[in-house]
């Protein structure tokens, strides 16, 4: 039986500071939600642009910005792709 769980929405996963391509759009995205009030187109682009780079962080929380429509249009079709 599956069940459904709640995906993460652009959380921090990880201990140490990201490294590679991306990393800094990734550090920019969670810089900037931290923030109480944050631009969420903003936070999206930067996580698109470190997705796009390779990181799996990014993916995982665009990913689930997508599906549950946090701050953008939701989309299943979208959120699938990441």
């Amino acid at each position: 039986m599956l069940t459904s769980v709640r995906a993460h929405t652009h959380e921090r996963f990880d201990t140490e500071p990201a490294t590679g391509p991306g990393a800094a759009e990734l550090e920019s995205a969670w810089t900037l939600e931290e923030q109480p009030r944050h631009d969420a187109s903003r936070l999206v682009s930067l996580y698109v642009r470190a997705a796009e780079l390779g990181q799996v962080s990014a993916m995982v929380n665009l990913g689930a910005m997508l599906m549950r429509g946090d701050g953008v249009r939701g989309s299943r079709r979208a959120a699938l792709r990441w």
